[in-house]
C-alpha cells in the first residue's frame, strides 16, 4: 500500500489509511489487527518547497490485550512536522520480541530489543545469545529497555543488575545504544554504565535534577523527554531542560503513560509528542518547528539511521 499525496493542497488536508494484518501474525495474537493512519497534509513552505507528508498519529485497535500491551510499548522518538514522523516500538518483554519485530517490520519502522528490569525475572544466561541473534538478525536499532527499578520491586535487585549487566555488555559488542529505564536507582545505574561501559543511549523518561542531567549526559547519553514536562508541578524540569546542552534532548510518549497535561488521565500515544514539543519549545525559547527539527537529528544522532516512516507500508 503506497499513501499518495492529495492531489489539491488546503491548509489542512486529512486522509485515512488501514493497514489490515491477519491473526496469528503478531505472536500469541490470534485476532486480526488493524491499523489506522491518520495522515495530515500541511502547505508550509517554511518547511520546504512543497508540502510533504506527516503522519501525526497511529492509533492501534484491536479487542486483543496482546497488541493493546504492544501498542502501548511504542514510543515517539521524533516528530518532523510536515515530514514523515519516526516511531521507535520498544521490545522490552522476550516473550513479545517477536510480535515487536513483525509489528515493527510491517509498519515500516524501527525498533529495539531488551529486557526491562521490571520483568528481570525472565532473565537467565540463555537469554544472551538469544538477545544478540534477534538484535543482530532483525535490525535492532538499540538494546532495551533495561535499567534497574528499585521502585516497583518487581523483581529480584540481583536479577535486574544481572540483566542489566548483561545488556550493557551485549550494546557494547553491537556497537548500539541502550534505552535506559531506572526508578529509585540513578547512582547504582550510572556505576553500572561506568564500570561495565563505555555506553550510550538515551535515558528514557528522564524527570530527574539538573545534577543528574549533567551526569547522564557526561557518560555520553541524551535525555528522553515526555509528557511529565507538561505538568503544572515539573517546572524544575522545564528549567532543566532549558539548561542542558540541546543536542542531548529527545522527545518520547512512553505511551500508554504519562499523557501530557491536556489528557491526563487519558491513553497517551504518539500523537501527544506535539504538545510536549510545544512545551520544549517555550522552555528553550525557540520556535516549535526548531524543536522537531533539534529532536528529529539528535534522535537519528543518537539511534545511528534515519527514523522516518516507510511510506510503502503494507506493500508486497
Amino acid at each position: 500500500m503506497v499513501i499518495e499525496q492529495p492531489s489539491a493542497w488546503t491548509a489542512s488536508t486529512v486522509q485515512t489509511a488501514t493497514l489490515n494484518i491477519p491473526g496469528g501474525l503478531l505472536g500469541n495474537c490470534a485476532a486480526p489487527v488493524t491499523v489506522r493512519l491518520i495522515f495530515s497534509w500541511k502547505n508550509d513552505t517554511s518547511l520546504g518547497t512543497s508540502p510533504a507528508g506527516s503522519v501525526d498519529n497511529i492509533s492501534l485497535t484491536s479487542a486483543a490485550p496482546a497488541l493493546a500491551q504492544e501498542g502501548g510499548g511504542t514510543t515517539l522518538i521524533a516528530v518532523k512536522g510536515a515530514f514523515a514522523a519516526g516511531l521507535v516500538i520498544i521490545g522490552h518483554d522476550p516473550e513479545r520480541w517477536h510480535a515487536v519485530i513483525d509489528l515493527a517490520t510491517r509498519l515500516g519502522v524501527r525498533h529495539t530489543i531488551g529486557v526491562h528490569p521490571n520483568l528481570a525475572q525472565q532473565w537467565s544466561d540463555d537469554l544472551v545469545p538469544a538477545l544478540r541473534e534477534a538484535a543482530t538478525r532483525t535490525g535492532a536499532v538499540a538494546i532495551g529497555e533495561t535499567g534497574l527499578d528499585f521502585f516497583r520491586d518487581a523483581a529480584d535487585g540481583d536479577l535486574q543488575r544481572a540483566a542489566f549487566v548483561a545488556q550493557i555488555t551485549l550494546a557494547h559488542d553491537l556497537d548500539l545504544p541502550l534505552v535506559i529505564h531506572q526508578r529509585e536507582a540513578f547512582g547504582e545505574v550510572c556505576d553500572l554504565l561506568r564500570t561495565h561501559g563505555p555506553a550510550r543511549g538515551v535515558f528514557h523518561c528522564f524527570t530527574g535534577t539538573s545534577e543528574e542531567a549533567r551526569i547522564a549526559i557526561d557518560l555520553g547519553f541524551a535525555l528522553g523527554i515526555g509528557g511529565v514536562l507538561t505538568f503544572p508541578r515539573s517546572s524544575e524540569l522545564r528549567t532543566t531542560v532549558g539548561e542542558v546542552p540541546r543536542e542531548a534532548l529527545l522527545l518520547e510518549t512512553d505511551s500508554p503513560y504519562l499523557a501530557p497535561r491536556s489528557r491526563r488521565g487519558k491513553r497517551n500515544e504518539p500523537g501527544c509528542a506535539s504538545e510536549v514539543a510545544d512545551v520544549l519549545a517555550g522552555a528553550l525559547g525557540i520556535a516549535r518547528n526548531d524543536v522537531i527539527a533539534l529532536t528529529t537529528r539528535n534522535a537519528e544522532r543518537v539511534f545511528g539511521t534515519t527514523l522516518a516512516f516507510d511510506t510503502t507500508l503494507g506493500a508486497t
